[in-house]
């Protein structure tokens, strides 16, 4: 019997061999002392063994987790999934789970029926990650489960955080790594401060077995936008930084140019069939371009607009781009394909153009830092033009040529140059004035309602968010769509006409126009009515006052918006009341409201900024402060009386 599973059977023979009566027991004290959790962690365990072989790395791990159950409906939690793909393969899967049963024995039964599936992900059309799944049968209070299962790399690149947190509370949660004492490692914690770690290390001979362990790890809290959990779980990365060996030493990882090294020896083979069909595209599209910046915009949008982008996950395939003429040809691919295509187009046109590893905003690490793979899960064109870099990511189909999609902003892209030349670059964060919803309206008073016209102005990211919606709507889902986008008032509101400019047209803000009518919106007292101009509400319920909330609020771009109401007063009336201006201005977030008398016409002018991507939890008291102030804001009333 080999160690490791002779390990795993022991570990088993011994819960089996505790009496049912004990576990009620830890499951009765375990509830009174954590009331709120279903389940709990009594150990979760990843170990990673490094060896070296033939003068090659190997990684291999055992993943050990123990789980009791507290509450009678614990059954909610009897699906359990392992991940793995063409790169991660699985084997020694065994999960258990033990019943106690009515006489105060037990009843251990072994899991057999494991189902694989493929991984469906939203926007990728085929990848080779798969998924077992299998149920824990008949769970119930003072229930315990026990899973073990391995896992072996083929790319030593590949393997990224160890998550010490998990869906339920983990009384502990251990990551240990065992390597040869020729292997260098690196590693980041994240998270956590490193003192919240118990660490230990030991030497067996040419053996270095370094182990870090945390104890009542919380559980992982899921809040509506919320950062992804990198951003705030506990985790270790760890990543290898060289081997040295009797010929030398290979360097892996140790920054982020040994990084560089894997990922150009991947893609340096590419396009070796290309030119041909393409150059010719190239040359039409170039007629008449008086610039290299407007020779880059044609390549650029013909690519947005010509290339269907279609995500392929497949082993090394998820790394290395399709060559630029079978993309052509197809007309379709993932990111890495129409990051090729547009990079490949650009050099056949005399500018310099690179392929871009980078990471979603989904990834908060930096490859300037954490020189892993794990930063990466996309790829961009990054061009040079009169001395100044341009980030081109294709797969925005209505993106502006130099405005990065948002989900790129802010990260540092690894830029493919040649194959001793590389640099970081950090795409920019696009001001929150690029990123504008201007409505003006017109409104007339008619018998207790309002009637009016406005325009709503939209520019940048917002202008790409409507953009995709409406192109995809078709005329029945017009009608419903836009009396909830331009909506004013209350639910009576009643859009009619809306005319749409510039919907697909990049480099130009789109306008809607629209007539709209609001009934039964005043109020009257006597002589006096009383009307609302706050025709939109914005921000009104976001507030984070519930203690519910755990994590930071994240937003996908900065952005201003301003509202105009030019309200007419009706022939024989004069404004008997005018609420005073409001105006709360912090560093990140504000808002001014502002009412002007001109003759015959109150105009109102609301304007709210937000000036960051994630708001962190101790601004939220800030934050609520504002909103309370808002919405007094908007509860206030012009009144008008008759002359």
């Amino acid at each position: 019997m080999k160690k490791s599973v002779r390990r795993t059977f022991l570990v088993y023979l011994a819960l089996i061999s505790i009496p049912a009566k004990i576990f009620a027991q830890d499951a009765n004290s375990l509830s009174k002392q954590y009331p709120d959790e279903l389940a709990i962690y009594l150990n979760k365990k990843k170990s990673i063994f490094l060896d070296i072989q033939a003068d090659s790395l190997t990684i291999n791990t055992e993943n050990f987790s123990e789980m009791i159950y507290l509450k009678d409906n614990a059954n909610i939690l009897s699906e359990k999934e392992i991940y793995y793909s063409g790169m991660l393969k699985v084997s020694d899967v065994e999960a258990k789970c033990m019943i106690p049963k009515g006489d105060g024995g037990l009843k251990t039964i072994k899991v057999t029926d494991f189902i694989d599936e493929d991984v469906q992900e939203r926007g990728i059309f085929f990848n080779d990650s798969k998924v077992k799944k299998f149920i824990y049968p008949s769970l119930q209070k003072g229930a315990k489960s026990s899973l073990f299962y391995k896992e072996a790399y083929l790319e030593p690149r590949l393997f990224g955080p160890f998550f010490f947190s998990a869906e339920a509370l983990s009384l502990s949660s251990e990551l240990s790594i065992t390597y040869n004492n020729k292997i260098e490692i690196g590693y980041k914690i994240i998270g956590v401060d490193e003192s919240a770690l118990e660490k230990s290390e030991i030497k067996k001979g040419s053996k270095i077995i370094t182990t870090w362990k945390m104890k009542n790890v919380p559980r992982l809290e899921h809040d509506a936008n919320a950062p992804n959990i990198r951003y705030y779980a506990p985790q270790i990365i760890v990543y290898i930084k060289s081997l040295n060996l009797k010929s030398g030493t290979i360097n892996y990882s140790s920054n982020y140019k040994d990084l560089y090294q894997w990922t150009y020896n991947l893609v340096k083979g590419i396009n070796k069939d290309s030119e041909k069909e393409i150059k010719g595209l190239v040359d039409s599209l170039l007629v008449g371009a008086k610039t290299d910046l407007e020779k880059s915009k044609r390549i650029f949008y013909w690519v947005q607009d010509n290339i269907r982008y279609i995500a392929f996950e497949d082993g090394y395939g998820g790394f290395i781009p399709r060559d630029a003429e079978k993309v052509y040809r197809k007309r379709y691919g993932d990111c890495k394909d129409m990051a090729n295509i547009t990079s490949y187009m650009h050099k056949l046109a005399g500018i310099p153009a690179y392929l871009t590893l980078i990471g979603s905003r989904d990834i908060p690490y930096a490859v300037s830092e954490v020189p892993s793979s794990c930063n990466f899960n996309h790829m961009i064109a990054t061009v040079k033009l009169d001395g100044k870099y341009y980030f081109l990511d294709a797969t925005g189909k209505y993106q502006l040529h130099g405005q990065p999609t948002s989900m790129i902003q802010d990260k540092e892209g690894l830029i493919v140059m040649g194959k001793d030349s590389c640099m970081v670059l950090k795409v920019p964060l696009i001001d929150r004035s690029k990123n504008k919803i201007i409505d003006t309206v017109h409104v007339d008073f008619e018998k207790n309602s309002l009637k009016g016209k406005g325009k709503r102005y939209i520019e940048g990211y917002p202008k790409i968010t409507f953009a995709h919606v409406y192109g995809n709507l078709d005329q029945e889902d017009k009608v419903d769509y836009f009396n909830s986008f331009l909506s004013k008032g209350n639910n009576k509101c009643k859009v009619t006409n809306p005319i749409v400019k510039n919907a697909s047209e990049r480099e130009k803000p789109t306008v809607v126009k629209f007539d709209f009518r609001v009934e039964d919106y005043s109020l009257t007292s006597g002589k006096e009515v009383f009307i609302n101009l706050n025709l939109n509400k914005d921000l009104s319920s976001l507030n984070f006052e519930s203690a519910n909330r755990k994590t930071d609020f994240e937003e996908d771009y900065k952005y201003e918006m301003t509202e105009v109401t030019t309200f007419n007063i009706p022939k024989g009336y004069k404004v008997k009341y005018i609420p005073e201006n409001k105006k709360v201005n912090e560093k990140d977030f504000g808002f001014d409201i502002q009412y002007e008398l001109k003759k015959d016409k109150l105009v109102y002018t609301k304007k709210i900024y937000i000036d960051f991507l994630i708001l962190k939890m101790n601004q939220f008291p800030t934050w609520n402060k504002m909103i309370k102030e808002l919405n007094k804001a908007y509860k206030e009333n012009i009144s008008i009386v008759e002359n």
